[in-house]
């Protein structure tokens, strides 16, 4: 049985000669296009829009630009963090944090705040609330949450990394 196409352009696979049939009907097709695009130029044509698309966002970027309008269209820069985390000790610190202010561990805001750590002091107790072998979010937040840290105060021992910077367009 050869490979049937549905009248909504999908294909029907049903048995394992149906699926090779459609790989290899896929690479045929794939090949096919890309001799296409390299006779019109579209590869070329592709490489300077993502070029145009590049140098549009670059100027956004420098320019502290976040949107630009077009007729029909936007394009928003979108700027994302990621490896967001606290700062737990000294050792932490791996000297290419993000961002332009200084980065407090969380154990030196304790201790400026609660005394020195130790058996049985508020400084330890809080320590081991909020850590097992890295702080414990939910447990840092209860914290705040009863009053015993501010976030103004832990503020400095969190970072988070960023993502580069890239347009979006979006259909009006």
């Amino acid at each position: 049985m050869a490979l049937k196409m549905l009248k909504n352009g999908q294909y029907v696979v049903k048995s394992r000669a149906d699926a090779v049939a459609a790989l290899e009907g896929m690479i045929a097709l794939e090949s096919e296009i890309r001799e296409l695009m390299k006779e019109q130029g579209i590869d070329e044509m592709m490489q300077d829009a993502a070029e145009m698309k590049k140098a549009a966002q670059a100027y956004c970027v420098n320019n502290g630009i976040d949107r630009l309008d077009l007729e029909g269209v936007h394009f928003t820069l979108i700027k994302q963090a990621y490896d967001s985390r606290f700062i737990a000790t000294e050792d932490d610190l791996t000297g290419d944090e993000p961002d332009n202010r200084q980065i407090i561990p969380l154990r030196k805001i304790i201790r400026k705040k609660f005394g020195p750590f130790g058996k049985g002091t508020n400084a330890s107790r809080i320590w081991k609330r909020i850590t097992k072998s890295v702080i414990v979010k939910e447990a840092l937040d209860e914290v705040v949450a009863e009053g015993l840290l501010t976030v103004d105060e832990i503020s400095p021992s969190f970072v988070e990394k960023h993502k580069t910077p890239y347009l979006r367009k979006f259909e009006d």
